[in-house]
């Protein structure tokens, strides 16, 4: 996003699909801050250019998706006004890392923040998988009432 105003500093985030960031608390909080401008797309980048497009300006650019490469090309196409990429999440392997090092962009990430909400699915796939609950769920969506 393109902003007049050079004190006024640009937030893109270019991958919210499924969202995962729109009707977060950070949003919110983030649309607070003062000379903040914040860009979300709720649907994939295309292709690189149009990732490229997205990201375009940006001072710091938020990654909620391992599908966005933020590669050497991008990164060196946004480094004039580049300054952070953060990643919501812990995985950097879809980032750039040398060359936002030698750029001097700050990359970030969340790291040791999910550790409850995943031990909590794995647990839920556990008991879904033993009481045969997907399979129970397509008898019954098939017209099924399968006797206990």
């Amino acid at each position: 996003m393109s902003t007049n105003n050079p004190n006024i500093k640009s937030v893109v985030i270019p991958d919210d699909y499924p969202s995962v960031f729109l009707d977060s608390q950070a949003l919110n909080r983030l649309r607070r801050v003062p000379n903040i401008s914040v860009s979300i797309y709720n649907t994939r980048a295309g292709n690189r250019i149009e990732l490229k497009r997205r990201v375009g300006d940006a001072h710091t650019i938020i990654v909620t998706r391992t599908t966005t490469r933020l590669d050497e090309n991008i990164i060196v196409q946004s480094s004039k006004t580049l300054k952070h990429i953060a990643v919501w999440g812990t995985a950097t392997d879809h980032i750039d890392l040398v060359q936002a090092k030698n750029l001097g962009i700050l990359v970030t990430n969340t790291p040791d923040t999910h550790y409850d909400s995943v031990a909590e699915h794995a647990l839920a796939l556990m008991f879904a998988l033993a009481r045969r609950i997907p399979q129970l769920d397509q008898r019954v969506r098939d017209g099924e009432w399968p006797r206990g």
